[in-house]
């Protein structure tokens, strides 16, 4: 007897997983995974890239010109290194890989 019980309990439980019933082997309900959205990545436009600051923009302006960072340093009394570093966060902000590169993107999006 005990044997046929075990039996029919077996096969009810086979039969509520069948039927999708989940509480035929936990006792509390699982919960149903909800699909997170997935980011896109958006490209660079020149609404998304970060601002140049007011320094950045006057060294702009004279890489604009053909100058090199010795004689801007001298222009705006800054070490060549300081003008080094500006000219590196241009770029980055800018997006490009040369000063020429920077000028132009600079021109296009009317910053100069």
């Amino acid at each position: 007897m005990m044997m046929r019980a075990a039996w029919i309990l077996a096969v009810v439980v086979v039969l509520q997983l069948a039927c999708g019933d989940q509480q035929a082997t936990s006792p509390t309900p699982v919960p149903t995974p909800v699909p997170q959205p997935v980011p896109v990545p958006v490209p660079a436009t020149a609404a998304h890239t970060a601002a140049l600051t007011p320094r950045e923009s006057e060294i702009l302006a004279l890489v604009a010109e053909g100058r090199s960072n010795g004689e801007i340093g001298k222009q705006l009394f800054i070490s060549t290194k300081t003008v080094s570093v500006h000219v590196s966060n241009i770029l980055a902000k800018l997006d490009a890989a040369s000063r020429t590169e920077a000028a132009a993107v600079a021109r296009r999006r009317g910053l100069l």
